[in-house]
């Protein structure tokens, strides 16, 4: 009878999976992220950050060819603007002992950016290279901006003055993000932080080996739907005051500690369920309030 269970179980997990489309094309189309009329080829710039800056006030799009670009300082990205690869085989990897995050919005804290795209490329951390704190993306207050098709990796776990800032995507204070369709793997601390922001999805992500995979902090209404997470430490975590999301149609397979984790009672109303958690240390570890988790499937072996 056990046998059957873990049958059936495992049949609906790849149910689950086939609606999965975690990973990109390496050469996904241009076209869909264009924004405006005005289209700079990073090729014939100085820098990806001369392209940039060479856009009108009104925006339009960067597009970064296929080869390897060293980043020292961050590249700032203003409002209405898309920056653009093609595919994996554009690669912005950090220097060595750069110490830095890879992508700002122009104007953090400001509340002013909005509409900002990043998408098909790759962004390497250089994890063995750097001496203190790196993120791929660092974007704070800003709404309705786009990430998508990229593959986000070995980034470091540094801890400077007390704190720890290096994660894969890092959000603050942001409103109605789109996380879409990426891989992020073996960062060392956190491969999607989502912190203080709100009306965000978080969707079709494929992530492995990392800390932990998606956490959310002080984040409400934030839909984490049919992500793959692999090999993390923690799979979701919701910490301080995070409410009324939803995690659904997830798989989260071998944690080490927790599949999902809501760590507060001050976390309440979220809405955990068809997700699939396999051989997970613990799997749900459920400390909110009136938390709803129906029609979740377990399977350990």
């Amino acid at each position: 009878m056990r046998l059957r269970t873990v049958f059936l179980a495992m049949i609906f997990c790849l149910v689950v999976l086939a609606q999965f489309s975690a990973i990109p094309s390496v050469h996904a189309s241009q076209g869909k992220w264009e924004k405006g009329n005005e289209i700079r080829n990073a090729a014939d710039y100085p820098s990806i950050q001369d392209a940039i800056d060479s856009l009108p006030p009104i925006g339009g799009t960067v597009l970064i060819p296929a080869g390897t670009y060293i980043i020292s300082t961050p590249i700032i990205v203003p409002s209405h603007v898309a920056l653009i690869g093609e595919g994996f085989d554009t690669l912005l990897k950090l220097a060595d002992e750069a110490n830095t995050d890879v992508i700002w919005n122009k104007h953090p804290l400001a509340g002013i950016d909005e509409d900002i795209t990043i998408a098909n490329m790759q962004i390497d951390g250089n994890k063995e290279k750097q001496t203190g704190s790196a993120s791929g993306i660092y974007f704070n207050t800003v709404r309705n901006a786009r990430l998508e098709n990229l593959w986000i990796h070995d980034f470091p776990d540094k801890f400077p003055t007390g704190m720890i800032i290096s994660l894969g995507i890092h959000l603050e204070n942001n409103w109605e993000t789109v996380i879409q369709h990426n891989i992020i793997e073996n960062n060392d601390y956190t491969g999607i932080f989502v912190g203080f922001s709100h009306y965000s999805v978080v969707s079709r992500n494929y992530l492995y080996g990392n800390h932990r995979g998606i956490y959310l902090r002080n984040s409400n209404y934030v839909k984490v739907t049919k992500n793959e997470i692999v090999n993390c430490d923690e799979g979701v975590r919701i910490y301080y005051d995070a409410s009324y999301n939803r995690i659904i149609g997830n798989y989260i397979e071998d944690s080490s500690e927790e599949g999902i984790v809501i760590t507060r009672a001050e976390c309440t109303d979220n809405f955990i369920t068809g997700n699939c958690l396999v051989n997970n240390a613990i799997q749900i570890n459920d400390q909110g309030t009136n938390t709803k988790m129906p029609h979740n499937k377990f399977i350990d072996y």
